[in-house]
């Protein structure tokens, strides 16, 4: 329901839909539930230390009476999450404190919650953990509430490292966008792509490739160049008889009248709103 938007503190649909547009949020498919929308916010998390072993320091965000979380920052479209913790820095001007940041282990986590913002949407909290060292110490700027704690002051396992948070897969996947025969034949028409010998033999006709769109099994990307590609996801099983170095393999394929020679591994096309599990 649309009713709770533009209501207290929500925002209303107009301001929810130019996010979308802008790239800030974006909507996917949660493929361990059928057919279940989620909106979903991609956030930065600086875990920032400074100092020795014993007179370590760092770099915290007064959660009232939670105590203590990391400071965070929305990813834009464009950055990567050493851009956005930079980003971070410059808006409480630490952009002068000498930090090294740790590109090569972010963690990932994803938290689900119910946001007031977004009344009657589930929000996904896609965050990045990013650890960085800083040489020497600065106070940070503003009224967030952001402050260096000491080790003892903190006692939150994800700001001092000790909670390793990775998320081993995700099931948020995006949802399938397609055309329609006519559409998708004057698209093809329009980029110069012959399509005259497309349904004979086993080459699939323009409407089973609408068809294939609109399943979200393939999807159309236009290149720098101009030219347009088809591009599908595919899922290889390799299932090997116990005991044994037997595969199951697919010889052939047959369209109508028509076979195909394949000898390979089965292969399946991965579904946008799939993961490869399913």
């Amino acid at each position: 329901s649309l009713d709770g938007f533009g209501k207290g503190q929500a925002k209303t649909f107009d301001d929810f839909a130019a996010e979308l547009r802008s790239g800030k949020l974006r909507l996917q498919l949660d493929a361990s539930r059928h057919k279940h929308i989620v909106c979903v916010l991609d956030v930065v998390c600086v875990r920032l230390c400074t100092g020795s072993a014993s007179e370590k320091k760092y770099l915290v965000r007064s959660a009232g009476g939670a105590g203590f979380e990391l400071p965070s920052v929305e990813k834009l479209p464009h950055e990567s999450a050493a851009l956005s913790g930079r980003r971070l820095l410059q808006r409480l001007n630490l952009e002068g404190l000498p930090v090294e940041f740790d590109c090569s282990n972010v963690e990932s986590k994803e938290d689900l919650q119910q946001s007031e913002l977004y009344p009657g949407i589930q929000m996904v909290y896609l965050k990045e953990i990013l650890s960085g060292e800083a040489s020497g110490i600065m106070e940070p700027a503003g009224d967030g509430g952001y402050a260096w704690a000491a080790a003892e002051e903190v006692q939150n396992p994800e700001i001092l490292g000790d909670e390793v948070s990775n998320t081993d897969f995700s099931t948020l996947v995006y949802p399938p966008i397609g055309l329609g025969e006519e559409a998708l034949l004057e698209f093809l028409q329009t980029n110069n792509i012959d399509t005259e010998g497309w349904g004979g033999g086993t080459a699939r006709s323009v409407f089973e490739f609408a068809e294939e769109l609109v399943k979200g099994e393939a999807t159309l990307q236009t290149m720098p160049n101009g030219q347009v590609k088809r591009i599908v996801d595919v899922v290889v099983v390799k299932l090997v008889r116990q005991g044994t170095e037997e595969a199951l393999v697919e010889l052939e394929e047959k369209v109508e009248d028509s076979r195909q020679d394949l000898k390979r591994l089965p292969a399946v096309k991965r579904r946008s709103d799939e993961h490869q599990f399913l």
